[in-house]
């Protein structure tokens, strides 16, 4: 007598396991790709921009943009000249300095000179010639200009520090050196004068780049 009773063989099982599997696959596929769809893009935060702020010489000579993270401090330089004729600072451009808010002691002057007569060639004849000073011709924007850079080490490295120049002409007889000192070390004073400014350069090197002569 035959046994009538049905069974799944082997083949049908593994048959059936893959059927599923792929349908178990497809379905996953499908739900990620509509998740990722919906998913809203991630985004780095980004860190605010600094804003800057225009400066206009006394004179109204020339002007530069410099970031609020620094600060005009007072004129503290003498209202004579030499001769003991007071200053006109709306024909001769104030001395400046910029100072950093969060260092004091980090700084950048700007000084000014209208009416004369100089090239970048004379500036580098003038300049200090030793092993502390190199000079190089550079433009910044439509002006030539003079980069100056001094490396300085003192005596038994007591007194050291790094200053960059930046002296730039106009067509119409005015110049302007905008200096910042990088960093300084004096080993005589306790270390209460010390600082790296080393980060703020691109600081400097904005407002440098961002000069322009009104006249």
């Amino acid at each position: 007598m035959k046994n009538n009773q049905k069974g799944f063989s082997i083949v049908e099982i593994v048959v059936l396991v893959a059927v599923i599997g792929l349908i178990a696959t497809g379905g996953w596929l499908l739900y990620t790709r509509q998740d990722s769809a919906v998913e809203p893009k991630s985004s780095t935060p980004q860190t605010a921009s600094i804003s800057s702020i225009e400066l206009v010489d006394s004179s109204q000579t020339f002007s530069v943009t410099y970031p609020e993270n620094w600060t005009v401090a007072p004129y503290a330089g003498g209202d004579y000249d030499e001769q003991g004729v007071k200053w006109d600072w709306t024909k001769t451009p104030q001395f400046v300095t910029l100072k950093n808010n969060d260092n004091p002691k980090i700084t950048i002057t700007i000084d000014g000179y209208t009416n004369i007569e100089t090239t970048v060639d004379k500036e580098i004849e003038a300049g200090t010639k030793d092993q502390f000073n190199t000079y190089s011709k550079v433009t910044i924007g439509d002006y030539e200009a003079v980069k100056r850079v001094v490396d300085f080490i003192g005596l038994n490295k007591a007194e050291a520090y790094k200053e960059t120049s930046y002296i730039v002409l106009s067509e119409a007889g005015s110049k302007v050196i905008l200096t910042f000192r990088e960093r300084y070390s004096n080993a005589t004073s306790d270390y209460e004068d010390d600082f790296d400014a080393s980060s703020q350069l691109p600081d400097f090197e904005s407002i440098v780049n961002s000069i322009k002569f009104l006249k």
